[in-house]
């Protein structure tokens, strides 16, 4: 079955945005769809990093329409501002209606919705723990302390592969050159 000549219920925006055509199936009772609509999403959603770049002809032969549907479609969505023809004039891109939305959604999230998944990559490249502050100061405050010990072990970790010196259990390194030893209680 192709991916628009289906029947208004079958997918849900937001799995139709995140490119999952399998996980958007929807209740098939819902019967207050708009199949223009869908199609027209459909089609947006068909424009993205790696076919930045589509033609009428090819819009036609992914989503198996009339040329008739997709010339309005495409009319459509440029008078609107959501796509826009490329150099060439024969081929669509995205327009700046569509960045537009996505930076209003962008600018609706809270800060942490937005840097979490970014912190959280960081976090796992590096080996490193990751929390996030919520705003409740004693809590923040407890989160960092702990965090810190943490990374202050993994550091201590870290610079023991590199010069082999006795490491504290607080995470402080002792060069052995430095006349200090690891039992000294100002570690």
């Amino acid at each position: 079955m192709n991916s628009l000549n289906t029947t208004p219920h079958e997918v849900t925006l937001d799995a139709l945005l995140a490119g999952s055509r399998d996980a958007a199936m929807d209740d098939p009772t819902d019967r207050y769809n708009v199949p223009a609509l869908e199609r027209g999403l459909r089609m947006l959603c068909a424009f993205g990093e790696e076919d930045s770049v589509l033609s009428a002809p090819e819009l036609v032969r992914r989503f198996d329409l009339p040329r008739s549907t997709v010339f309005r479609l495409l009319t459509t969505l440029e008078s609107l501002g959501f796509v826009e023809r490329s150099e060439s004039g024969r081929d669509y891109r995205l327009g700046r209606a569509a960045l537009r939305m996505g930076l209003d959604y962008l600018a609706m999230l809270e800060p942490a919705q937005l840097e979490a998944p970014v912190l959280q990559g960081l976090c796992e490249e590096l080996d490193l723990p990751c929390e996030a502050l919520t705003g409740d100061e004693d809590a923040d405050e407890a989160r960092m302390a702990a965090m810190a010990q943490r990374v202050r072990a993994k550091v201590a970790g870290i610079a023991a592969l590199l010069n082999p010196a006795p490491a504290t259990g607080g995470g402080t390194v002792v060069p052995l050159r430095s006349g200090v030893s690891a039992a000294d209680p100002r570690l």
